[in-house]
């Protein structure tokens, strides 16, 4: 090959040389790629194609399930009331009917004059009746009096632990007694038997009047009754209130076996005047729980009620009182007074 020197070769001989050997070389060899050259700029879009003919309507679709039911709504507010209609008319009165005439008045007869009876004689006194058969008594031992219209019944006393009953002429009335002592007359002292054959556990007026104690409890476990109603009378606490609480509760509770019902069921030498004892006539008899003797360290009634499910009570291991339920069983000790 010539060897041809740069600087005499003018440039279309250069490029000519450059275009033949280019041309020599791709008839027997391609070459390898050169790398992509820049993407073009962008061309302008072309007008849009005309719109094409309508599809077919799909099947339509199954029916979805049913939502549930929404919250009712508030209610709206009422409306107002519509005006009163007319009053009809008021019928024609009736005609009044025409007044009969009236009667002619008769002639008033003449006052008829006074009787002049005189009193006629008193007749003479009818022959006394018989005199009345003696009742049957309830026990061996039991007398009768005539008390100058009937027979009354004088019931045997039984005798206590130390002392036998007397009989003894008291206002007239034959009468069974404990140290010859007539109700009222003879004074007693705390400890002594009383006129009913109880202890002697208060004394007021000298020891002629006071409270005795029946000598054993008269039940264990009773109730006061009538829980949930109040007893119009029970209320009473002081000394003297007892017997009338006692008449008050077995009038106004109907319940059975209550404490103040056996009290006055109790009867004793022939007694049937004892009651269940207001709180403070039982705190008497617990004062003198010793002298009286018998009592259990447990709760005793009182007749006294606190409110419509309590009433009082006390306990003679301490002397306690407390307002109990009055479903609550505990002792009952009925009292009299003389």
């Amino acid at each position: 090959m010539n060897h041809i020197h740069r600087s005499k070769i003018s440039a279309a001989v250069l490029m000519a040389l450059t275009l033949s050997s280019s041309m020599a070389y791709s008839a027997t060899t391609t070459g390898p790629t050169g790398p992509a050259g820049p993407t073009g700029a962008k061309g302008a879009t072309g007008p849009a194609g005309p719109t094409g003919a309508k599809g077919a309507t799909g099947a339509v679709g199954p029916t979805g399930a049913q939502g549930p039911i929404g919250p009712t709504g508030a209610k709206g507010a009422t409306g107002l009331q519509g005006t009163a209609g007319a009053t009809g008319a008021t019928g024609a009165k009736g005609a009044t009917g025409s007044l009969g005439p009236t009667g002619a008045t008769g002639i008033q007869g003449a006052t008829g004059a006074t009787g002049v009876g005189s009193t006629g004689p008193q007749g003479p006194t009818g022959a006394q009746g018989s005199a009345g058969q003696p009742q049957a008594g309830n026990n061996v031992g039991d007398m009768q009096y005539w008390d100058g219209t009937q027979w009354q019944i004088i019931p045997l006393k039984q005798p206590d632990s130390n002392v036998n009953p007397n009989l003894t002429i008291c206002n007239s009335v034959p009468t069974w007694v404990f140290y010859n002592n007539c109700p009222g007359t003879s004074p007693y002292t705390i400890g002594e038997t009383g006129p009913a054959g109880g202890k002697v556990f208060y004394v007021t007026d000298g020891g002629l009047h006071g409270l005795e104690a029946a000598p054993v409890d008269q039940s264990v476990g009773a109730p006061w009754g009538c829980y949930g109603t109040s007893i119009s009378g029970a209320q009473g606490t002081a000394v003297g209130t007892g017997a009338s609480n006692t008449v008050a509760i077995v009038s106004g509770c109907s319940d059975i076996g209550t404490a103040a019902k056996i009290a006055d069921a109790y009867i004793f030498n022939g007694y049937t005047d004892w009651f269940l004892p207001s709180i403070d006539e039982l705190n008497l008899l617990y004062l003198q729980r010793d002298v009286v003797g018998g009592f259990a360290n447990f709760f005793y009634w009182s007749s006294s009620e606190d409110d419509t499910n309590l009433a009082w009570n006390q306990i003679f291991s301490s002397g306690g009182q407390s307002n109990f339920l009055k479903t609550f069983t505990y002792l009952v000790r009925p009292v009299r007074a003389f």
